[in-house]
């Protein structure tokens, strides 16, 4: 059933993916016997920035929730080798009125770090990100703490704490764990996501001395 469809009308089970203008608007669907979801995404910039603004509504159990905040364009299309990257971090938190974004790799001896802010309607590079973890004994981030400081020197402190993990297994060389998180942007309440990327053997390694040596 999959060798006539493309992911300009992509419908998979209750999944609906629209592709109604490439990079600027798609419709999204879902529907289920509890849950009834119909929204669009439309990009607000080109897929450099990743942010746009949604006009949907979820509903689960008949009760509404409204979608009126930032949602995030992931950049991570196309193909990639993994292994390449000794440790990332893929990190996302938005509140009504902020969103903040970065990934940083550490592959081949060095450290790079892309991301942006956005604030008071204007986004901006991220030129610095200082932060402090809290691991479980699986070593999968619980808490998250970072202060992020973009090109004009405009600094925001996002505090998260994972409400759900678990672990993809997606590649012989590396594990990616991921906690999805409450955040609080500057006091203001929203919600994040945070992905770990580990070298298998490091992760096997490391993890019996999480409690002893990470912090």
């Amino acid at each position: 059933m999959f060798h006539d469809m493309d992911f300009d009308d992509w419908r998979f089970g209750p999944l609906l993916m629209a592709v109604r203008e490439p990079f600027k608007t798609i419709d999204l669907g879902w529907v289920s016997d509890r849950t009834r979801f119909e929204g669009q995404y439309n990009a607000m910039r080109p897929p450099y920035a990743f942010s746009s603004h949604p006009k949907g509504n979820l509903r689960v159990d008949r009760r509404d929730y409204p979608l009126k905040d930032f949602m995030i364009r992931d950049h991570s299309w196309g193909p990639r080798v993994w292994g390449l990257n000794q440790h990332y971090k893929w990190f996302h938190a938005t509140t009504a009125n902020v969103s903040v974004h970065f990934f940083e790799m550490m592959s081949f001896g060095k450290v790079e770090t892309r991301g942006y802010l956005f604030k008071d309607g204007v986004m901006r590079h991220v030129q610095d990100i200082d932060y402090a973890i809290d691991y479980d004994a699986d070593m999968m981030h619980d808490r998250f703490r970072v202060t992020v400081t973009d090109t004009d020197g405009r600094s925001v402190f996002v505090d998260c704490q994972a409400f759900a993990k678990y672990q993809l297994d997606l590649d012989p060389v590396v594990l990616l764990n991921e906690s999805v998180v409450t955040a609080t942007i500057d006091g203001e309440q929203g919600t994040g996501w945070c992905e770990f990327c580990w070298n298998r053997d490091y992760l096997k390694f490391a993890k019996p001395y999480v409690e002893r040596f990470a912090w």
